[in-house]
């Protein structure tokens, strides 16, 4: 048997006014302390009958509750009231905002070469034009970047070159400046050690630069009279 609809309306028998708000009261509490367990949801219920008696469940704490519920109507009252054109216009813009996006998004597919079977041949070609640009952009952008870390190197190579330079340096023309604690300019260093004699003492198939023979005599075989080679065969790696 189907069971009927109620009308919601006052009931008039005191009697049946009792059961239904009993059986409904149990109920409706029942259904508050299953949905705050299932949903961890705060909850405060406050019933009074129409006899004026108080019925009444909370889930934690009926005085933080109704602090809590102060607190954020108080919130809510102190926020500015939109108007019904502002709210119009924030929709409007919002409307806006997403076609530009789609707009974005759509062009964004045609630059990565997709969905371009609907594309007009004008469109394609500038498509063309946009993309060639970009990538003269780019290869510029990565020739310049390519130039700098070459430089770079070119430095640290050059430092270190003088670096060895100063710590490998020996003879009467290195004095002065080991003393002063001051390297050499790059450039004195490198006219001092590719300059040679007019008369440069040979060994074996090798110039010593920065010797001659003046004041060696040919029976002075005892003096060792060799001086050491500097390497400065150093070339910068391939870039």
């Amino acid at each position: 048997m189907v069971k009927g609809k109620i009308v919601i309306q006052k009931i008039n028998c005191s009697k049946s006014r009792q059961v239904t708000f009993f059986k409904r009261r149990t109920g409706l509490l029942k259904k508050a302390k299953e949905l705050s367990i299932l949903c961890d949801a705060e909850i405060g219920l406050i019933i009074f009958s129409c006899t004026g008696r108080l019925y009444d469940y909370a889930s934690t704490s009926m005085k933080s509750i109704i602090e809590r519920y102060s607190n954020a109507k108080q919130e809510l009252n102190d926020l500015p009231c939109i108007s019904a054109l502002e709210i119009q216009s924030l929709r409007e813009e919002n409307a806006s905002l997403k076609q530009h996006i789609s707009k974005l998004q759509e062009s964004h597919r045609q630059l990565m070469g997709q969905e371009l079977t609907k594309v007009r041949l004008e469109e394609l070609n500038d498509l063309e034009t946009k993309l060639d640009a970009s990538l003269k952009n780019i290869r510029a952008q990565k020739i310049d970047r390519v130039e700098q870390e070459n430089i770079e190197l070119r430095k640290k190579l050059m430092s270190q070159i003088v670096q060895n330079i100063n710590t490998d340096r020996k003879g009467d023309h290195h004095e002065h400046a080991m003393s002063s604690n001051h390297p050499l300019p790059i450039l004195e260093l490198l006219k001092l050690f590719t300059a040679q004699d007019p008369n440069p003492i040979k060994t074996g198939s090798t110039l010593l630069p920065g010797n001659s023979a003046r004041g060696l005599s040919a029976n002075d075989d005892q003096k060792d009279t060799s001086v050491p080679i500097l390497n400065l065969s150093l070339s910068p790696p391939e870039l």
